[in-house]
């Protein structure tokens, strides 16, 4: 065989052993995940109190978020805090010996494998807001969409929604407006990367990481 066949062979079988790696690691990672992050090694966190304690603890962990801020005086980013509320969840990747229908604590393995959720998003941003004269302090409410894409979503999901954004200026006036969100999340939902496109002529688009401990 040529040189430069070997070689070739040589590459693929490294690509080969790398991917059967990663996938080895990744899945260590998910399982120490749900040790570390999740109340009782991924189970429901049920009536436990330690476990509501030890959920309501990491809920408090917020998510950076830059946010779009325009005005006549220009435009600008700020950034802020953003934390992730879902009061209910629907899943259709339950067991079906079990309801579908969880609330705050949701099962990660039932929302990255399919699911529907009623969100509440309340932000606070760590600078003014200078160009658009928005207050600091603003929150989001509305429905997304959860589907798998890699590994019924422990390796990769998606989410697509929409939702209103409750702002109100210097003086206290409504600037309310609607959003499309999506997002992407890996590592059964603990990492992700959301983004919104905004109606408001005053702040059009936000990108924040997202960091969820169940």
């Amino acid at each position: 065989m040529p040189a430069h066949g070997i070689r070739f062979c040589n590459l693929g079988t490294r690509f080969v052993s790398s991917l059967v790696m990663w996938r080895r690691s990744s899945k260590s990672l998910i399982a120490l995940a749900l040790i570390l992050f999740i109340p009782g090694g991924g189970l429901r966190a049920g009536s436990n109190p330690r476990q509501w304690l030890w959920w309501g603890i990491l809920q408090t962990v917020p998510s950076p978020v830059l946010v779009d801020d325009r005005g006549p005086a220009g435009n600008g980013i700020v950034t802020s805090l953003r934390w992730q509320v879902v009061p209910v969840n629907v899943s259709w990747n339950a067991n079906k010996f079990v309801s579908p229908v969880e609330g705050f604590f949701v099962n990660p393995i039932r929302r990255y494998g399919g699911s529907a959720e009623l969100f509440f998003q309340p932000e606070w941003a760590l600078t003014s807001f200078e160009n658009s004269g928005l207050q600091r302090f603003s929150a989001g409410a509305g429905l997304r969409v959860v589907l798998p894409l890699i590994g019924d979503g422990e390796y990769l999901a998606c989410s697509f929604g929409g939702k209103h954004m409750f702002r109100w200026n210097a003086n206290n006036s409504s600037e309310g407006s609607n959003a499309v969100e999506l997002g992407l999340y890996t590592f059964l939902g603990i990492v992700g990367l959301q983004t919104s496109f905004d109606t408001s002529n005053l702040s059009r688009y936000s990108i924040g990481l997202t960091l969820r401990y169940f």
